[in-house]
């Protein structure tokens, strides 16, 4: 997430998280905060213009 990963980095971590539950648990979870937050993010400034 903080940078462009190289081929091999992509597929070293892509084994490793198929492998590791514990790993793939916290992709998946950070994934869902990320979706989360971009949907909030975006209907924001809706819900701000309703209350003013």
């Amino acid at each position: 997430m903080d940078k462009q990963l190289s081929l091999g980095e992509r597929l070293a971590i892509g084994v490793h998280v198929m492998m590791c539950s514990r790993c793939r648990n916290f992709q998946n979870q950070s994934q869902f905060i990320r979706k989360a937050a971009l949907g909030y993010t975006e209907h924001l400034p809706k819900r701000l213009d309703k209350k003013a």
